[in-house]
């Protein structure tokens, strides 16, 4: 049985620490260190797939039309991947009033926080894949002490804060996104520190720490729109630690979220009225029985990620063993932890979560099965597992010695898994995050071999950005000739020893051979196709 740790505000943290001594300690603090360094290693490895392309040319204040229209100019004419490559540089010209308007003009679902920051931060370090990654790699560090706020927040122990920490340090769902030119870090970082915020404002009742909730709510929302629903799961928390009543708490959080509110009007003109480019990708249906699997998965990557496809070892071993694990710390957290924990718990797993699902269960999808959507999802997995782990280490009785060293290697186990994966992530070439573009280092290499290719590609839309991605992995003396119309590809030059074509629709491929005459045989098949000009 697990005894509860005293959660209440100002409870003595000695007893709920006690039997967690200094090498639990050194244990964690190891783990945070390795964790801190994977996420630096091996940064510019993967590719730069097509999510990473949008955020860099929004970042550089360069729109989806002006990219259009650039490559009118590049029409008949051979390119290097260096001058395609041109509209994902860093242009003086272009300010945070670029990004900020091509960002409403174009995709004001998504805000402009992280896009300024990594504009300004590729002017201090230099304009790499590395220098664009490490970002999101320094952010992602600033999360795990915020994480570590919020468990003495709750707990007032640092036992289940250093376990959290340890295990948010290594886990392979924090370290993918650690190194992804995107905002997903940045919105890891708010969704820790508001929580420890509202804890802190609920705890203490000072105006001064509403004050600082409502300047995290405000930042929330300027980096991701899901920090709305996160904010009305926080009001759902407080109203029902409260015990339904609408206090003094409730009514200074409201005051708070309105303030964030208004703060957010000046970005929410255009995020209410503007015009939307969203995939259609989210809406695809699948069997049920498959969408259960996914989110079984999608709750395993919290602990364990070795890619797919998912083998014997993954489905019969780990899955299951993660899943075992993970579902009794929950249970124990919602059957021993008090009230205000599994609260918590409860309300971080579901905000988000249980919306996507009714939905996908309603009218078909995916939408609950991404995980970059399910930040407070993940949180609140570590935050029961934290407090279960601790609970089993610090307060059972020193008579079931062998209770407590099964919990403690369960941790250790956990620690492995988040080891063994982060390996793995960082010294693989491409990962399943990569989706649009995992065949970019296959690809890549048959082009590169060729002494004199010349490769034919079509820009526009999507197909257009994985042209753009894969051109970071091609070397200098290849050469790209570009089409925006995929039924009207201009004559071919001469000269080059092999003519590929990239990922060519159907439309384009039939072009080829009715309209040029041309023999085209498969030289790739994957996510994303390869074919090869035929001599006669």
């Amino acid at each position: 049985m697990v005894k509860t740790i005293d959660a209440r505000p100002g409870a003595a943290s000695s007893d709920a620490s006690a039997g967690f001594d200094r090498g639990w300690v050194a244990l964690a603090v190891l783990t945070v260190i390795v964790g801190a360094g994977m996420r630096f290693v091996n940064l510019e490895r993967k590719p730069f797939w097509v999510d990473e392309v949008i955020h860099t040319h929004y970042a550089f204040g360069i729109s989806e039309r002006e990219i259009a229209d650039r490559v009118k100019e590049w029409r008949g004419r051979p390119i290097s991947p260096e001058e395609f490559l041109v509209i994902q540089r860093l242009n003086p010209e272009r300010g945070p009033a670029d990004v900020i308007a091509k960002l409403a003009a174009e995709e004001p679902q998504s805000p402009p926080t992280h896009y300024l920051m990594l504009h300004y931060w590729v002017q201090l370090f230099g304009d790499t894949i590395g220098t664009r990654r490490a970002l999101s790699a320094v952010l992602s560090l600033l999360a795990l002490p915020c994480l570590f706020w919020l468990c003495l927040e709750l707990f007032r122990s640092t036992a289940p804060a250093w376990i959290a920490v340890s295990l948010a340090a290594v886990s392979p769902y924090f370290l993918l996104f650690a190194q992804e030119t995107r905002y997903y870090s940045l919105w890891s970082v708010v969704v820790f520190l508001s929580t420890a915020l509202l804890l802190r404002a609920a705890h203490r009742g000072r105006w001064l720490d509403w004050v600082a909730y409502a300047a995290a709510v405000a930042l929330g929302f300027y980096i991701h729109p899901f920090t709305g629903p996160l904010a009305v799961g926080h009001g759902v928390y407080l109203f029902a630690v409260n015990g339904g009543h609408l206090g003094q708490p409730t009514l200074r959080f409201s005051l708070a979220v309105a303030a964030s509110c208004a703060l957010f009007l000046p970005w929410g003109q255009f995020y209410f009225t503007g015009t939307y480019q969203v995939s259609d990708w989210r809406e695809t249906t699948i069997p049920l029985w498959n969408l259960v699997k996914a989110w079984g998965t999608t709750v395993s990557i919290a602990f364990a990620d070795l890619n797919y496809p998912r083998g014997w070892l993954d489905n019969y071993v780990i899955g299951p063993l993660v899943a075992l694990i993970t579902g009794s710390c929950l249970t124990a957290t919602f059957l021993r932890a008090p009230r205000k924990v599994w609260l918590l718990v409860a309300m971080l797993i579901v905000v988000i979560w249980a919306p996507l699902i009714v939905v996908d269960l309603v009218s078909g999808g995916i939408r609950s099965t991404v995980s970059r959507y399910l930040v407070p999802t993940y949180l609140g997995i570590l935050v029961a597992t934290g407090y279960a782990l601790a609970a089993g280490l610090t307060s059972t009785p020193p008579r079931r010695r062998a209770w407590r060293w099964l919990v403690a290697g369960t941790w250790v186990l956990l620690i492995g898994l988040g080891v063994t994966s982060g390996l793995r992530i960082t010294s693989a070439e491409t990962w399943w995050i990569k989706a649009n573009n995992v065949d970019n280092p296959a690809i890549s290499r048959l082009i590169n071999a060729s002494p004199a290719p010349l490769v034919v590609a079509q820009l526009s839309s999507d197909a257009g950005r994985s042209n753009i991605s894969l051109a970071y992995d091609l070397d200098p003396h290849v050469r790209l000739f570009m089409t925006d119309d995929p039924t009207s590809v201009p004559g071919l030059p001469g000269g080059y020893r092999d003519v590929l074509v990239y990922n060519p629709a159907e439309a384009m491929l039939d072009h080829l051979r009715v309209g040029h005459g041309l023999t085209l045989e498969p030289l790739y098949r994957g996510t994303r196709t390869l074919w090869r000009v035929e001599r006669p």
